[in-house]
């Protein structure tokens, strides 16, 4: 491994060519100071992502960085998390000098936010959860005797220091990992309202205010055993609701789409490098080769030549003047321009396409809400029950009124209930994670269970981004003319270039030397071959006629027109299965930004009737608020911000993601590209965990109401109540569990 990368520095990269300017905005010290983990002295340290490691020889290069620059110290990867801790001396190698380097050998950096990037809430749930689980083993450990029946030599000598040491013990579970659910239940009542975390708080005060009382009195541990299970249990739920949070980010903004600063003029006309916030309207800003346009602006040097993929989905550039309106969200391609800012970023277009559909509405799915609501009502029976009981036992025989009425309480507490939600969706998540699609919350799964209406966008999302299926219609060019070709798109980076470039390459053809190279912008690219001037582009360009409703460019030789090469979308693989599935069951629509050039291979090949094209983001919002008012539930996929609004607007909206690591739009899932053909799949296993979850319902409540009967006759002490009541929350977490992991390899064993 250490002679392998001696033989060629770039062996087995292929770095993508970027511009010099790409990190420049590191050069601001303001900024970079906030994105570094630690700086004092002379050593500096930051933690960044780096989403291309993806092996061992990755691993072992960026731990040996240091090799390449004296001016890092040393260099820790999480193979996982795909981060490289890097040390280094900010005196030798600053950190835009870093993140080129990085760039160089093929690991483009990712830099977070530094007012977005958190993991509190992360840490803090893993803190709680490792608390109660310690508490829990220990208290378990030291409870064990009690079940034995020990002798009287035991009760003397040992039962008081256990119990002391249990109790100390149980004092962390009480005021740390279970005090979110204490909190909200205080809450609630004090805003005269009953949530399940009420009962769940209720179950624990009794279990710990009772076994407190039997520690005191010399009777032994009580149930602290119980009480620290229930907590953990809990606990673990919540846990696997967040397991796919470790490294996607659904809730970042569109000001993610943006670098964290950019060149703005100052009076002298120098520029000079300021985060994106500091923006203001009027300030000049000069905008570099494939850097995005960060606001609404007026374009005022030359011409320029702008990329609206990411908020059309169409990659043809969109060619502008001097004096017009530039749109936030465009990319340039070309020299670079001076533009004027028209509007804050936060009052862009591209503001008003996420915030167009508003909020998706955080409403809890149906079956929490059942949940909450059956815990309210449950609470009040309960209690209601637990005071009759103790009254009428007052009479009958009083000694055993606080038995009954802790019996009761302990054994009804809901707790069963309360898990069955986070376990089962959450297991579903989690498995459905390992499948290639990552909910954002366990709401989402129960929604999807209940879509009845399927709605596509096309580019992007049902057509690949980066392929493309080219035919050339006319005479049939020689192999000199083509390798010339070749020679001329190998030199440009317009995405058409890129895709004919990529096509000769599969033809194995040799690029023939053309001189005089030119790209004209937004039009087509020309060079000399043989003494005879080739151009290829736009019909325009060449003076052709253009070709209706087709992607083409076309090929003219000394001003004779040889034919031109058409670009058909070509679609990810797959999806014919995935259709026939989906009609079984779904109304299917498409929809497109684009021109009705696919939509007779996509009636043909998937057998789809409702098709619109054409469609700006405002359409499609529009069309999926139809949808729903004729009363369907739509399941939205699409990628790209011209989605956003009805990704947002949809009752379950899935970003397709080519890359999971970066940004994607407001959704309620992000699924990798290459998995999408399991849809279908995906549909099946969340209607199976809604199933499951009815099932745990009625086992929870079938037990609560037999352990309640049992109570109420004296027919269970509080010994027994508080060892039945874990055990239904483990019989709850083992249903789950083991029903959706059948149910999933059942699925994928389907064809």
């Amino acid at each position: 491994m250490g002679q392998f990368y001696s033989l060629d520095d770039n062996a087995g990269v292929r770095p993508v060519s970027r511009s010099k300017h790409t990190y420049k905005y590191l050069e601001n010290e303001e900024l970079a100071n906030e994105l570094l983990d630690f700086r004092e002295g002379e050593s500096s340290r930051i933690t960044i992502l780096l989403p291309q490691i993806h092996c061992a020889s990755c691993v072992w290069l960026l731990e040996n960085i240091h090799k390449l620059n004296k001016g890092i110290i040393s260099s820790e990867v999480n193979f996982v998390n795909k981060r490289a801790s890097i040390h280094f001396k900010h005196q030798e190698i600053s950190l835009k000098e870093l993140a080129e380097l990085l760039d160089r050998i093929g690991y483009a950096p990712k830099f977070d936010s530094p007012e977005k990037h958190s993991s509190k809430v992360k840490r803090d749930l893993v803190l709680k959860l490792a608390v109660a689980g310690f508490c829990f083993g220990n208290i378990m450990l030291l409870s064990f005797p009690e079940y034995l029946n020990p002798d009287e030599d035991f009760v003397g000598k040992f039962r008081s220091i256990f119990s002391y040491i249990i109790l100390g013990l149980s004092l962390p579970v009480l005021v740390y990992s279970a005090s979110d659910y204490l909190k909200s239940a205080f809450k609630a009542v004090k805003a005269k309202a009953i949530n399940l975390d009420v009962p769940i708080s209720i179950g624990i005060a009794v279990l710990y205010g009772r076994s407190v009382y039997d520690i005191f009195a010399g009777n032994g541990p009580g149930y602290m055993d119980s009480f620290a299970g229930f907590v953990f249990f809990l606990l673990i739920g919540k846990w696997f609701q967040q397991k796919t949070y470790d490294y996607l980010s659904f809730d970042r903004d569109y000001t993610s789409y943006f670098p964290m600063a950019v060149s703005r003029l100052n009076e002298n006309g120098d520029e000079e490098v300021v985060k994106i916030g500091s923006i203001n309207q009027g300030d000049l800003i000069r905008i570099h080769n494939e850097e995005v346009i960060p606001a609404d602006a007026e374009l005022l040097s030359g011409d320029a030549h702008i990329n609206y993929s990411f908020v059309t989905g169409e990659s043809e550039l969109i060619h502008k003047h001097k004096g017009d309106l530039l749109f936030a969200g465009g990319r340039l391609h070309g020299e670079s321009v001076e533009i004027r800012i028209k509007k804050k970023v936060n009052q862009s277009y591209l503001t008003q396409l996420w915030e167009s559909a508003g909020e998706k509405d955080c409403q809890k799915g149906s079956l929490q809400e059942l949940t909450d609501s059956l815990g309210r009502r449950f609470t009040l029976i309960v209690i209601i029950i637990a005071i009759l009981a103790g009254a009428i036992w007052y009479y009958i025989e009083p000694s055993n009124v606080i038995n009954i009425v802790t019996s009761v309480l302990i054994v009804a507490c809901p707790c069963a209930l309360a898990l069955s939600v986070p376990f089962t969706f959450g297991n579903a998540q989690r498995l459905l994670g390992r499948k290639g699609i990552y909910f954002k919350n366990a709401d989402a799964i129960e929604r999807l269970a209940h879509v009845d209406t399927v709605v596509f966008d096309k580019t992007g999302t049902l057509s690949e981004t980066d392929g493309y299926r080219i035919r050339f219609v006319g005479e049939e060019l020689t192999n000199g003319v083509r390798e010339a070709i070749a020679s001329l798109v190998a030199n440009s980076n317009h995405p058409l270039s890129k895709a004919l470039s990529a096509h000769f390459k599969d033809s194995k053809l040799h690029n023939k030397t053309v001189s005089s190279f030119r790209e004209h912008i937004g039009k087509g690219l020309s060079g000399n071959y043989d003494g005879k001037h080739l151009l290829i582009g736009s019909p325009e360009f060449v003076g052709a006629l253009p070709v209706d409703n087709l992607t083409s460019v076309f090929i003219s030789l000394d001003g004779e027109i040889l034919g031109h090469y058409v670009f058909e979308s070509t679609f990810r693989p797959g999806l014919e299965n995935m259709f026939n599935s989906l009609h079984s069951a779904f109304d299917v629509h498409v929809l497109s930004g684009d021109s009705e050039k696919d939509k007779l291979a996509i009636s043909d090949q998937y057998n789809i009737a409702n098709m619109a094209f054409k469609q700006s983001p405002q359409d499609k919002l529009k069309y999926i608020e139809n949808l729903q008012k004729h009363g369907k539930r739509v399941l939205m996929l699409g990628d790209g911000l011209n989605d956003a609004g009805a990704l947002m607007k949809s009752d379950v909206g899935i970003s397709v993601a080519e890359d999971i690591y970066n940004f994607s739009p407001a959704c309620d899932a992000i699924v990798e590209a290459n998995k999408l053909h399991s849809l279908f799949r995906y549909i099946s296993i969340s209607k199976y965990a809604v199933r499951l979850l009815k099932y745990s319902y009625i086992f929870s409540l079938i037990y609560n109401l037999t352990g309640l009967g049992f109570a109420v006759f004296n027919l269970l002490n509080p010994l027994v109540a508080a060892i039945i009541m874990p055990l239904s929350s483990i019989s709850v977490v083992a249903l789950t569990y083991l029903g959706t992991v059948w149910y999933e390899r059942r699925v994928y064993k389907w064809n």
